[in-house]
C-alpha cells in the first residue's frame, strides 16, 4: 500500500514537471536560460566597456576632447546598462566624464561661446548635481551670462537663424 501511494505520488509530481517544463517552453525561456542569456549579455557590455573606456583614454592623451567626451559618454551608458559589479570601471568612467566636460568648457569659454560652455556644465551636473567645480564654474558661466544680455543675441535668437538664412 505504501510503495503504491509513493508510486501515484511520484506520478503526480513528474505530470506536474512536465507540465510546467511545456508551459515554459510554450511561454518562452526558462529562469535558467534568461539568466545565462543576461549574464552572457552583460559579459559583452563589460567587454565593450573596457574597449569604450580604453578608447576615451587614448583620445584624452591626444587632446582630442570631443573624441574623449563621446567615448566617456558612451562608457557612461555602458556602465548604466551594466549595473553592479564594474565599481572601478565606473569611478573611472565618472572622473574622465567630468574632467573632459570641464576642459570642453574651458576651451568654450576662452573662445567666447559662453552657451556651449554652461552645455558641457550642465551635461556634468546631470551627472553629478553636486560637482563643486561644475557648480562654481555654472555660477561663473550664469554670470558672464547675464552681464552679456543686451549685448549679444539670446539662445532663442540663436537658434533661429537657420531659419532666418
Amino acid at each position: 500500500m505504501t510503495l503504491k501511494l509513493l508510486n501515484v505520488t511520484l506520478v503526480i509530481v513528474f505530470t506536474s514537471f512536465s507540465a510546467m517544463a511545456q508551459a515554459v517552453n510554450e511561454a518562452g525561456d526558462s529562469p535558467v536560460e534568461e539568466a545565462i542569456r543576461e549574464s552572457v549579455r552583460r559579459q559583452a557590455y563589460k567587454i565593450e566597456l573596457q574597449n569604450k573606456l580604453a578608447a576615451a583614454q587614448e583620445a584624452l592623451q591626444k587632446e582630442d576632447y570631443r573624441e574623449a567626451a563621446t567615448r566617456y559618454e558612451e562608457s557612461l551608458d555602458l556602465v548604466k546598462l551594466i549595473g553592479r559589479g564594474v565599481d572601478a570601471e565606473r569611478t573611472q568612467v565618472m572622473e574622465g566624464f567630468i574632467n573632459t566636460r570641464i576642459q570642453l568648457a574651458r576651451q568654450a569659454r576662452q573662445r567666447g561661446d559662453l552657451l556651449a560652455a554652461r552645455d558641457q556644465i550642465q551635461r556634468i551636473l546631470a551627472e553629478d548635481p553636486k560637482n563643486e567645480t561644475a557648480l562654481k564654474m555654472q555660477a561663473d558661466t550664469d554670470k558672464a551670462l547675464a552681464a552679456q544680455e543686451g549685448l549679444r543675441p539670446s539662445a532663442d535668437t540663436l537658434s533661429e537663424l537657420p531659419e532666418i538664412y
